[in-house]
């Protein structure tokens, strides 16, 4: 930390230029405090107690929610009469719905390989890795007695199947 080695007497006889100088050497002074004590701790305390980990996986659930429902309402009215489905207000909100159970379950899946790996370029390469072979021995894909039996186990934790 700076010391001061001057009295105010001499930094008020700085004040020339209508006081450019002084306004700058006290500002400076006040903002470097201001931003290395004050602002500083108070974002360390603000951050501390208003954003634990519990409450910004709520407030992140809430937002994605908002995605989720959102997004396929709107994929669900273009979609529906286009691929030419019944045309029943509860078949659409049976096609909306399970829109939105998928797109919760592909948060759920991105949540739980988020939670496996360090960084998101990890996640990004370990996903298509992990979720190819539930898909293809799930029994859509592949048959069921086709599958070696050392890949038997894989058609129970797919959750595809």
């Amino acid at each position: 930390n700076e010391t001061f080695q001057y009295s105010w007497a001499q930094i008020r006889d700085i004040n020339v230029g209508n006081g450019k100088y002084r306004t700058k050497f006290t500002g400076k002074y006040f903002l470097k405090i201001f931003l290395e004590n004050v602002f500083e701790n108070f974002w360390k305390n603000f951050w501390k107690i208003f954003f634990r980990f519990s409450s910004f996986f709520i407030a992140d659930n809430i937002v994605t929610s908002c995605f989720a429902i959102t997004l396929p309402f709107l994929y669900s009215i273009i979609a529906y009469p286009l691929f030419g489905l019944q045309k029943s207000f509860v078949k659409w909100l049976t096609f909306y719905f399970v829109l939105v159970l998928e797109s919760h379950v592909c948060l759920g899946v991105g949540y739980c390989v988020s939670s496996f790996s360090p960084n998101i370029d990890f996640t990004i390469a370990l996903l298509p890795a992990a979720i190819v072979p539930l898909i293809v021995f799930c029994g859509y894909l592949l048959d069921t007695s086709a599958t070696p039996p050392y890949a038997g186990f894989l058609k129970h934790l797919s959750w595809y199947g």
